[in-house]
């Protein structure tokens, strides 16, 4: 259950692609990477101190400390995202909306894009917060339900209301706003518990000491997708980031597969199971799936791409 969700993302993202080629040409994809690489940027960097702040004390602090620890990780990460949001909102302003109809992004475009970046973090709190308690049943649902919103709302507005590229964007934070409801959910019941101090060490520790370098890691990819479509154009930004999406796929999914096994590999750590069979079971079947979906593409990758995106 873990690992489902990026399965089916994956399933209805290459099922869509040649629905969505009909109408929309790289240009249009490589403003909705360009804004995506911003969003991401933002939350990326927010969202950063989730798994050193939660996972290390999780297990071992009571219902009170778990309660102080979430809201706070969540105020911190909500008010930086804001912060970024508001930074990029006002640099675009200062540069233009000619500087950004150049590159093919409406200001519409910007703003539902910034939007769903700030909702963000409390369902990346929710996945850490799922994976710790080991909720797959609470974290699938909450997945599928954004997976399928933001693909309705997409298609509807592609289809429906000939919304053209703008459909990418409102797809995208009908998405972002149902996450954010099932984060909500999730957490709700250590949310509205009475919370213990926390100590500030731990995040002055983590800004010290961590967070340079994942500060660095979360906006390596964001930096190069928006070099790229500021050097080279949304066009060019558009042709490689579906290129990559492929890739993207089968990390995701090997990321789903390690997600699943690190919450398993709890659950049987908790049983004493020395062995942990079942996750390394998990860990072999990452291994071996990369591989076969890597030779899958090198042999079949042209004649597939080509049909899924209608030749573009």
């Amino acid at each position: 259950l873990f690992a489902c969700p990026s399965w089916i993302s994956a399933g209805i993202g290459l099922l869509t692609l040649p629905l969505t080629t009909t109408l929309l040409d790289p240009a249009a994809y490589g403003a909705y990477f360009f804004v995506g690489a911003l969003g991401n940027l933002v939350t990326g960097i927010a969202c950063a101190p989730f798994v050193y702040l939660l996972a290390p004390s999780w297990a071992t602090a009571n219902d009170a400390a778990r309660s102080g620890l979430l809201r706070h990780a969540c105020l911190w990460a909500s008010g930086i995202a804001l912060g970024l949001a508001l930074a990029i909102w006002a640099l675009a302003e200062i540069l233009g909306a000619t500087r950004l109809a150049a590159l093919g992004i409406a200001p519409a475009m910007l703003l539902l894009g910034l939007i769903g970046a700030v909702l963000g973090p409390l369902w990346f709190a929710a996945i850490e917060v799922a994976t710790l308690e080991n909720r797959a049943v609470t974290f699938f649902v909450g997945s599928l339900l954004q997976l399928l919103g933001g693909t309705i709302v997409t298609l509807v507005m592609l289809f429906g209301f000939s919304a053209g590229p703008m459909a990418l964007f409102w797809g995208q934070a009908a998405s972002a706003g149902l996450a954010w409801l099932a984060g909500l959910v999730i957490l709700g019941p250590f949310l509205v518990r009475r919370e213990s101090s926390t100590p500030k060490e731990r995040y002055l520790a983590f800004l010290t000491i961590r967070g340079p370098g994942q500060f660095f890691e979360q906006a390596k990819g964001p930096l190069e997708r928006l070099w790229i479509g500021f050097g080279a154009g949304t066009h060019a930004l558009g042709l490689y980031g579906h290129a990559t999406v492929y890739g993207a796929f089968l990390y995701g999914s090997a990321g789903a597969v390690q997600r699943a096994a690190r919450a398993t590999a709890l659950s049987e750590a908790r049983a004493r199971a020395h062995d942990m069979p079942v996750a390394a079971f998990a860990t072999r079947l990452q291994q071996y799936g990369l591989s076969f979906a890597a030779l899958a593409m090198a042999l079949l990758g042209d004649e597939a791409i080509n049909l899924l995106s209608n030749g573009k």
